[in-house]
């Protein structure tokens, strides 16, 4: 599956509330340390996941703004 799952969308979600700081809104995924990043991608592994969490992420901040 390419897309992210609910579960994941979550965990992103709560790393979000979590660390978001209202600075930049690219590359946000980038900021998260390893551990959360490979717990959140075990969920569902995926070659393209790192780009997946960066586009959510990204939509959670301009819902936020």
């Amino acid at each position: 599956m390419r897309k992210l799952t609910a579960k994941q969308k979550s965990m992103l979600r709560a790393w979000f509330v979590k660390n978001y700081d209202g600075g930049c809104k690219f590359d946000l995924v980038d900021k998260m340390d390893a551990e959360t990043y490979n717990r959140i991608d075990d969920v569902n592994p995926c070659e393209i996941f790192h780009q997946n969490a960066n586009n959510y992420l990204e939509e959670l901040v301009n819902l936020k703004h």
